[in-house]
């Protein structure tokens, strides 16, 4: 008795693979009798601009490196924001124009 269980679901379990095995070759085969028509993807990258803020309170130890991860991306046209509560900000100095020190 528990062995006709067990070829039930070991039926199952294949019935289960071979269906995700074969469905795609048979979506496959079927768009390409078909033919579709090919849809076309017009370009229309912008280069959008974005900004990113940085808080720090009472500690700008790791502004310098987090600064520095964010300028070394590819992307280019952003703002960095950081905003300085309760720091010393003697010590952040950035010659970069995108970079904006807020204290408040």
């Amino acid at each position: 008795m528990i062995n006709k269980y067990l070829e039930i679901i070991w039926l199952c379990i294949q019935i289960a693979i071979g269906y995700n095995l074969f469905f795609p070759l048979v979506l496959l085969l079927f768009s390409k009798i078909k033919g579709g028509e090919k849809i076309k993807v017009i370009n229309t990258y912008v280069d959008n601009d974005f900004a990113v803020i940085i808080t720090a309170y009472e500690e700008t130890y790791h502004i310098p490196q987090v600064v520095e991860s964010i300028l070394n991306q590819s992307y280019q046209t952003f703002l960095i924001y950081i905003v300085a509560d309760k720091c010393d900000i003697t010590n952040l100095k950035f010659d970069d124009e995108r970079i904006i020190i807020i204290k408040p």
